[in-house]
């Protein structure tokens, strides 16, 4: 049988809950901090999964031992700020409730309709468990096969038609849009803007690779030992707006996606070793 909204949306927030005390309660703990609290130092994606716990009670703020004002609702937070508003920014520790505790607070609590929440949530869900570099959840819109740990959330979410499952594959549906949108992983027609970008820097690698003088390929790709920072320092000096030339000293200071594009360029050059 189905799960309902609240269901679904008890299961984001327990998701969520794990993954914020997985990745930023195992850092350095603030002295100041009380227990169980951790620092989550508006870091991206971390702070928005706080906000999405704080927004549906499942989760409490704070200043820290050096202050009164901890335990903090959301509400509670905001009747602060309107008390004082130029002395109260948001505060840097935070408490996630334990999953039986979120979910019956979800389940049971949550008055009116729980789709009030649902972007927001969901958008939290993706931002997190598609961080890092390896075991990551995908957020573009080609089938993908997941990691283990997410297979159960995937199935649940699929219940709701934001994913479909074929076979061992997942592919997300333009239910999830919204949620994708405001986490910035996919444009506003439905694009994801990660498959955006590669395509773009796959086209400027091959114009690079293309147009390369001769000195520059001899020197750096005609071997097998790729230096990828001495690579990077060659697009820093000579490639600006899809052409190679002598740039000024203040432009070689810029990094920009040049370390992304020397490793594109490495790609190219041994895949051209093979044919």
């Amino acid at each position: 049988m189905p799960s309902n909204s609240k269901q679904l949306l008890a299961e984001l927030a327990v998701e969520i809950a794990k993954s914020l005390k997985n990745v930023l309660a195992h850092g350095d703990l603030s002295q100041y901090a009380l227990p169980d609290y951790f620092e989550h130092s508006y870091s991206g994606d971390f702070t928005v999964g706080c906000d999405a716990l704080w927004d549906l009670n499942c989760g409490v703020a704070g200043y820290g031992i050096k202050s009164p004002y901890n335990e903090l609702s959301y509400e509670a937070f905001r009747d602060l700020q309107m008390s004082a508003p130029n002395k109260y920014i948001r505060p840097p520790y935070f408490r996630v409730d334990a999953p039986d505790v979120i979910r019956k607070k979800i389940l049971e609590d949550l008055e009116g309709d729980p789709s009030r929440f649902m972007t927001n949530t969901l958008s939290a869900y993706v931002a997190i468990d598609g961080f890092g570099d390896k075991d990551q959840l995908s957020l573009g819109r080609d089938p993908f096969v997941p990691p283990a740990r997410c297979r159960p959330m995937l199935r649940l979410l699929a219940e709701h038609g934001y994913v479909e499952n074929i076979g061992e594959y997942y592919i997300w549906t333009n239910k999830i849009a919204p949620a994708m949108q405001l986490a910035y992983f996919w444009s506003d027609d439905g694009q994801s803007l990660g498959d955006v970008e590669d395509a773009r820097l796959e086209d400027e690698a091959r114009a690079a690779w293309e147009t390369m003088p001769i000195t520059l390929k001899e020197s750096h790709f005609r071997n097998n030992g790729y230096d990828l920072a001495e690579i990077t320092k060659v697009l820093m000096k000579f490639w600006k707006d899809g052409t190679w030339r002598d740039k000024s000293e203040e432009e070689r200071d810029i990094l920009s996606g040049h370390l992304n594009l020397a490793r594109r360029l490495i790609k190219i050059a041994k895949a051209e070793k093979q044919q």
